[in-house]
């Protein structure tokens, strides 16, 4: 994913997968030939250890308390490692390049960490001291009206303007 956009893959590109296939269709690309041998060669040892472990049935008891106990720890793993933003600065030092910098971070703590990660960062959470009902009040206070067209997009047109 850096290769072609020089971004972290995170989870709220899960959403835009309809932009990205509209995209897809105004370009040609072709992987490169280690890419699919790569590709090729999981497939291959993938049926040839299916061929050659030992298919054992256990019980559908013993298949559900795997199941919950995997999600158990997963969720667990989740909200106390994933999730935390310490242990993430902490996992992904970089000591080369910007330590704010996304790709650099990315790098770093790797791919898996970094989209896990990034689930809690897309997600809006109310600040500490929201009220629905004082935001309301406070919004009512104002009244809408339309923006003059003399001042309409001077700060896009012209953005020296106004830092002057």
């Amino acid at each position: 994913m850096l290769k072609y956009r020089n971004f972290p893959f995170k989870y709220s590109d899960i959403a835009l997968a309809g932009e990205a296939q509209n995209m897809g269709t105004r370009y040609s690309y072709m992987p490169p030939y280690k890419v699919i041998l790569l590709i090729v060669a999981f497939v291959l040892f993938s049926v040839l250890i299916g061929l050659l472990v030992k298919r054992t049935a256990l019980s559908p008891w013993l298949r559900t308390a795997g199941l919950v106990l995997s999600v158990l720890l997963f969720i667990v793993a989740f909200n106390k490692f994933y999730q935390d933003n310490e242990r993430y600065t902490a996992a992904s030092d970089v000591k080369y390049g910007n330590i704010w910098n996304g790709t650099n971070r990315y790098m770093t703590a790797g791919p898996i960490y970094s989209f896990l990660h990034s689930i809690g960062e897309d997600q809006i959470k109310e600040p500490k001291g929201y009220a629905k009902q004082k935001a309301e009040k406070t919004l009512a206070q104002y009244t809408y009206k339309a923006i003059p067209a003399k001042k309409k997009n001077q700060y896009l047109n012209n953005p020296i303007r106004g830092l002057r």
